[in-house]
């Protein structure tokens, strides 16, 4: 479909969102996955599913109704809508449990606050170089 003022913008938009949002959802499950396999077959969890399932879990509720709401605007078969949300939220509400050994956003925190005090708390103005 191309773009133009019938509409289509819209249509091309609902598609990008659809397919970013499914494409996060589906990796974030993959991740998951992967390391429940890891963890059934005895083996060390794989460092980069570590690292992207504890980092987009906050998000994953959003990511999953951003799909189902996009894919509801695109007008895509509703069975299989529902039963990604659903398997999304199950997999997200049955993550929950699992804490994460690496406190990366404490670590973050703490960065953040030793940059601050390297500037002496106060905020500095950098002027652009090249003007309009």
């Amino acid at each position: 479909m191309r773009a133009g003022p019938d509409g289509g913008e819209v249509v091309i938009f609902f598609a990008i969102v659809h397919f970013v949002a499914s494409l996060a959802g589906v990796v974030w499950q993959v991740c998951y996955m992967v390391r429940g396999v890891s963890r059934v077959t005895g083996r060390r969890e794989p460092r980069w599913a570590n690292r992207i399932f504890f980092e987009c879990r906050p998000f994953a509720p959003a990511i999953f109704v951003t799909a189902f709401l996009a894919g509801s605007m695109l007008g895509t078969t509703a069975g299989w809508r529902y039963s990604a949300l659903m398997f999304g939220l199950l997999n997200w509400l049955l993550s929950r449990s699992e804490h994460d050994d690496d406190d990366r956003w404490k670590r973050r925190r703490k960065a953040a606050a030793e940059r601050v005090a390297r500037v002496g708390a106060r905020l500095s103005v950098v002027p652009v170089r090249g003007g309009a």
